[in-house]
C-alpha cells in the first residue's frame, strides 16, 4: 500500500515549521498518525545544564586534588635532620630553594622547616641572604 504524504504547517508553535502527515484520502491512516514535535530547550535551560556540568567537573577536580594530597602525606622521605647554610640565588623563591636543597623531600615541609630554622616572619627571601636549610644531600 502506498501512502501519499503532505507537508502541513504547524499551528500554534512559536518556531513555526512543518510536519509530514498522510494525505486526507487516507483518513483511516491519518486518524492513527500522531504528529511529533521536537521541542528546543530554552537558552536558560541550556545555560543551567552547562553550569551544572561545570560545577560537577569542578567538584571532581577538587576531590581528586585533595585525594592526591592526602595520598602524598607520609609517602616520601621526611625533611632531612642535618642542616647547612646556603645563600639565596638571584630570582630564587623559597620554594625553588627547598627543591634545590632537599629535592627528595616534600617542598611544603622543607619550606616550613626553613621558616622555622631562620625564624622568618614571612616567606620572602632576598638574593645573597644566608639561610639555614635542611641538607638533603647529606642523607645520600
Amino acid at each position: 500500500m502506498v501512502v501519499e504524504l503532505h507537508r502541513r504547517p504547524l499551528r500554534g508553535h512559536p518556531g513555526g515549521g512543518t510536519v509530514i502527515v498522510p494525505a486526507a484520502r487516507h483518513a483511516a491512516i491519518a486518524s492513527r498518525a500522531v504528529a511529533c514535535r521536537v521541542r528546543k530547550r530554552s537558552l536558560a535551560a541550556r545555560v543551567r545544564g552547562m553550569l551544572a556540568a561545570l560545577a560537577l567537573t569542578a567538584v571532581a577536580v577538587v576531590g581528586l586534588g585533595l585525594l592526591a594530597q592526602l595520598r602524598g602525606i607520609g609517602d616520601g622521605p621526611d625533611v632531612p635532620e642535618s642542616v647547612s647554610v646556603v645563600e639565596v640565588d638571584p630570582g630564587e623563591s623559597l620554594w625553588q630553594l627547598a627543591r634545590r636543597v632537599a629535592p627528595d623531600s616534600p617542598s611544603g615541609a622543607v619550606i616550613e622547616r626553613i621558616v622555622e630554622l631562620n625564624e622568618l616572619s614571612d616567606h620572602v627571601v632576598h638574593p645573597g641572604q644566608p639561610l639555614r636549610v635542611p641538607d638533603g644531600r647529606a642523607q645520600r
